[in-house]
């Protein structure tokens, strides 16, 4: 709080040099960290010396970062960090805080806050980079909102469309840097989601090496996309390892480290070494190699100081490290109990890939020691983590690697019965609801437009449950709003133009706020029947009616409400529908968010084509009165030479 009273610098030579260090923090980040470090003390030094400026708030924040890189001092960095953007909102300096926030969620927060944090964060970033037209920072929160949401295991198909999205923004940015990253990541993404592998192969399809990336790999070769060759080459680490390719593995995280020279101050340099100690413990390399006990331990201490500062990023992975050094070392009894709780802690903090991971590699122990019974769960459970990634290339694999451990799972996520208990084929035929949300779940994930997602949507749950009428209610700004409805009998979807719910008199107010709070379905065979919703006045006045509704969540968030009622009586509504309608709530969850997403983009594109229009338009204005101030400013010296001439 001291620092925020200090006086401002009247000096302008000092306000001058504090964004001249400003302008050389970034580029020296990337070029010559040490250089970094003195800048970053240099700025702090001339404000506490001299004043405040107004590019003091990121001289605090390039402290805190250097802090946290150099020093490992994170929450001491965080604390400063925090203070550099109250001290930005105190001066009302909207430029800069596109730039503070992409610091603090990409190098510092990611080591002492959940990852969902820094997400918010870089949302925050991105809004005010467009305000303040500032495409170099906004194209780097593209990058790391990408990078953050695929370690936290967000639906693969929904960071592909998000990737697609800021590769047209960062396109119009002409920002090559970026481009260059988003494209890895989205290369990553396809590899995951491949479904180009043989039948009856057993393992996954191994990354493609075409004359498209070779290419890539020899622009990013250049010192410039350092950077990017880091994420390049880290994401490939992932991919290899989890198609199984360790030697791939390894030498894609040795082309990291190298890229990485000793710095790790971001979420994906930490990917790093979770994975290379995966990878050296995996049994195919420990048994040929003597690598582990000689260099798994420094990646296993520094992932233990990272889990003791944020348990919720980084407990899971230590706790699946430790369960993989337990199995090598054969501590049965300690691998058992450290795989099941690195499975707990990687889903209680929404980490979907990494539950996936620990599952599958618990089940291939307990396989090597011939508990298969046990292993089936294991991988049936891991297989299903990984359809609800969408990594379509290891569900393959797996299906297709133990055929006899994985069950089959219908969409729902139950399994099926044997193969040798199904009836015959001629009278095998899926049910209609599941044909409904397969049709659906193509539709949702391409649809972009807010008002044919909407209708589409409200089809679909009218089809599979026979309700009268449908209604979707989004969550804004902490409160509800009905956004679009469908009747049975209505040719189209009405849209409510966003109208809270308390001005809709014609729905079960209290049953929407009671999914909403709670986030649990609620499914009303007879509606004026139930205690808990006597009182609602629209059951009232209305009579007994079957009502489903149903919570759309994403990592965890409210995005809106599903609401079907019927009138054909009690129990129009069944238990059975209560899973496909929350799967389809989930996807409903994920394809509205990319739509406003989208939606805001096409809005910021549209923005900063007309910034740019202007701004072409006001630099030629600018140039043109340059040009009438040189000629006039040439007559009177043409005239003094002429006469000097003329004597």
């Amino acid at each position: 709080s001291d620092l925020l009273d200090e006086p401002e610098t009247s000096d302008a030579r000092v306000r001058a040099a504090l964004r001249l260090l400003m302008a050389l923090t970034m580029p020296a980040a990337r070029i010559c960290p040490p250089l970094c470090t003195f800048i970053a003390a240099k700025q702090v030094n001339l404000s506490l010396e001299h004043g405040h400026g107004g590019a003091s708030p990121y001289g605090y924040m390039a402290y805190a970062w250097m802090a946290a890189r150099v020093l490992r001092r994170y929450d001491e960095a965080y604390e400063v960090g925090e203070l550099a953007l109250e001290m930005n909102e105190r001066a009302g300096q909207d430029e800069l805080s596109c730039r503070l926030r992409l610091v603090l969620g990409a190098h510092i927060s990611v080591f002492t806050k959940h990852l969902l944090s820094s997400l918010d964060l870089f949302k925050e970033a991105h809004e005010a980079g467009l305000r303040a037209g500032d495409p170099s920072y906004v194209a780097q929160t593209c990058v790391h909102t990408a990078l953050v949401r695929l370690g936290l295991g967000d639906e693969c198909a929904a960071v592909r469309a998000e990737v697609d999205e800021s590769l047209a923004l960062v396109t119009l940015g002409r920002d090559e840097l970026a481009l260059a990253a988003l494209t890895g990541v989205r290369r990553a993404l396809d590899d995951l989601m491949s479904t180009t592998a043989p039948v009856g192969a057993s393992r996954a399809p191994e990354p493609v090496i075409d004359e498209a990336t070779a290419a890539y790999e020899e622009k990013i070769s250049a010192p410039a996309y350092s950077a990017v060759a880091l994420i390049h080459y880290a994401l490939r680490q992932q991919v290899c390892f989890l198609v199984e390719d360790y030697e791939g593995a390894l030498r894609m995280g040795s082309l990291a480290e190298a890229k990485m020279q000793g710095r790790v101050d971001d979420h994906l340099a930490t990917e790093v070494f979770f994975y290379t100690c995966l990878t050296l413990l995996s049994p195919a390399v420990s048994r040929g190699r003597q690598l582990t006990p000689v260099s798994v331990p420094s990646y296993r201490d520094r992932l233990a100081a990272w889990a003791e500062r944020c348990p919720d990023n980084y407990r899971h992975k230590h706790l699946l490290v430790r369960a993989e050094s337990a199995r090598a070392a054969g501590e049965e009894l300690a691998a058992m109990k450290l795989y099941d709780q690195a499975i707990e802690a990687a889903k209680v903090n929404g980490f979907v890939r990494d539950e996936a991971l620990a599952s599958e590699l618990c089940a291939k122990f307990h396989l090597a020691s011939g508990r298969e019974r046990i292993a089936h769960v294991y991988m049936t459970d891991a297989h299903e983590a990984y359809l609800r990634w969408g990594a379509t290339a290891k569900v393959r694999q797996l299906s297709r690697k133990y055929p006899h451990l994985v069950a089959r799972t219908t969409l729902f996520g139950q399994a099926s019965r044997p193969p040798e208990a199904a009836p015959p084929a001629s009278t095998q035929r899926p049910s209609l609801d599941a044909l409904a949300l397969l049709r659906a779940s193509r539709a949702l994930h391409g649809e972009l437009v807010l008002e044919r997602l909407f209708e589409r949507l409200l089809r679909v749950l009218r089809d599979i449950t026979g309700a009268r009428r449908a209604v979707l209610l989004l969550a804004r700004d902490g409160a509800l709003s009905v956004e679009a409805e469908l009747a049975a009998d209505a040719e189209g979807v009405r849209l409510d133009a966003a109208m809270p719910l308390e001005c809709a008199s014609d729905l079960a107010a209290g049953v929407i706020q009671h999914v909403a709070q709670t986030q649990q379905p609620v499914l009303l065979a007879s509606a004026a029947a139930d205690e808990r919703f006597a009182q609602d006045p629209y059951l009232l006045e209305a009579g007994p009616r079957s009502i489903l509704c149903l919570a759309m969540t994403h990592q965890g968030r409210l995005t809106g409400v599903l609401y079907a009622e019927s009138d054909a009586g009690a129990g129009a509504f069944r238990a059975g529908q209560l899973e496909p309608c929350g799967l389809l709530a989930s996807q409903a969850a994920v394809a509205v968010n990319n739509a406003l997403r989208h939606r805001e983009v096409q809005s910021a594109a549209s923005d900063l084509r007309r910034c740019n229009e202007a701004l072409a338009a006001e630099v030629a204005r600018l140039t043109e009165e340059l040009r009438a101030s040189n000629r006039d400013a040439e007559s009177p010296w043409s005239e003094l030479r002429r006469c000097s001439d003329a004597r």
